[in-house]
C-alpha cells in the first residue's frame, strides 16, 4: 500500500451522488472499503495492488469481510448502477480519485518547477560578490556629540541644554558650563 496519509472526504458528496444513494448497504459497505483501497493504491484511486495489478475477488473478499461469490456480486452491482468505473485493464477505479489524483500531480510537479526557478536566481544572487566586512557601513555605537548633531535654531529639535533652560531645570554641569552661566 502506498503512504497516503489523508484523504479529502467530503460527506455532502457521499450523502448527495444518486449513483451512490441507489446502492444497498451492502453494496456501500463495499464500496466504502473498495475506496478506502484505492485511497492507498499505487496509482491512487484504482482497486489495485503496488503494482498496479487489479485485485482478485478472493483478495477483496479478505479486506471486506465477505465470501469471493458476495464480493463479485456486490462490484457487479456497483458497476451497473454507475459508482465506478473500469479501466481497459480491468481495474475497477473511482473517477474523482483518479482525476484528484492528476491534479495534484500537476501541481506537485509545478510546485518543484517553480521552486528550482527560484533556487536558480538565490544561487545567481549568491555568486554575486559579497561585500567586504570594511565596505559594510557601520551604525555608530554611542550617542553623537554636540559637534555632530549640528542642530540650527530654525530647527524642530531642541537640545538638551535648551531644554533645561527653557524649563528652568538644575542640572550638575562641568565646571566650564557654571562658570560661563554665572558671567
Amino acid at each position: 500500500m502506498g503512504a497516503t496519509q489523508r484523504a479529502n472526504w467530503f460527506w455532502s458528496d457521499w450523502l448527495g451522488d444518486q449513483a451512490v444513494r441507489r446502492l444497498s448497504p451492502a453494496e456501500r459497505g463495499v464500496w466504502i472499503d473498495c475506496l478506502a483501497l484505492m485511497a492507498t493504491a499505487s496509482p491512487i484511486g484504482y482497486l489495485c495492488d503496488d503494482r498496479g495489478r487489479k485485485l482478485t475477488h478472493e483478495e477483496i473478499a479478505r479486506v471486506v469481510n465477505a465470501t469471493p461469490v458476495e464480493v463479485s456480486n456486490l462490484l457487479a452491482a456497483i458497476l451497473a448502477k454507475g459508482a465506478a468505473s473500469i479501466d481497459r485493464t480491468g481495474r475497477i477505479y473511482n473517477r474523482r480519485m483518479v482525476r484528484e489524483a492528476s491534479i495534484a500531480a500537476k501541481r506537485r510537479l509545478a510546485g518543484k518547477e517553480g521552486g528550482a526557478a527560484t533556487r536558480l536566481k538565490w544561487q545567481a544572487f549568491n555568486s554575486m560578490p559579497q561585500q567586504i566586512a570594511w565596505q559594510v557601513p557601520q551604525q555608530r555605537a554611542g550617542p553623537l556629540s554636540n559637534k555632530e548633531r549640528k542642530i540650527t535654531s530654525s530647527s524642530p529639535v531642541e537640545s538638551l541644554e535648551e531644554v533645561v533652560r527653557r524649563k528652568g531645570w538644575v542640572r550638575d554641569l562641568p565646571q566650564q558650563d557654571r562658570e560661563q552661566e554665572h558671567s
